[in-house]
């Protein structure tokens, strides 16, 4: 929804084809079944959290840079990223439910103006 397009070529959440989104994030999102809920320990900044994301499909960013490093998805340790900040530092969005459940990113967050 914050980015360029989201494309439902199944027809998952309607009729099949693509939405331009708002245009607030340099990524295009592709429905795809199964959603997937899973719980999941992130840094941001090197801040450590926890929390869980729910997807539907995948999320390609365009430009910007990931937001968060995720370390573990349901108890098993991974490398990945997730969410998306505009190369201008204006715009963050992320997956994380949770990210502000810990008081250094609330501190994080504040320091950088979000």
């Amino acid at each position: 929804m914050m980015g360029m397009t989201v494309h439902d070529p199944g027809g998952l959440e309607g009729a099949p084809g693509s939405t331009d989104g708002l245009g607030l994030l340099p990524v295009e999102t592709i429905l795809q079944a199964p959603k997937t809920t899973t719980l999941s320990r992130f840094a941001w900044d090197g801040i450590a959290g926890t929390g869980y994301e729910i997807h539907m499909g995948q999320t390609r960013l365009k430009a910007g840079t990931p937001l968060l490093t995720v370390h573990e998805r349901n108890g098993e340790a991974i490398t990945d990223s997730d969410g998306c900040m505009t190369p201008d530092g204006l715009a963050l969005g992320t997956y994380m439910h949770g990210l502000f459940d810990t008081p250094a990113d609330r501190a994080l967050a504040g320091r950088n103006g979000y």
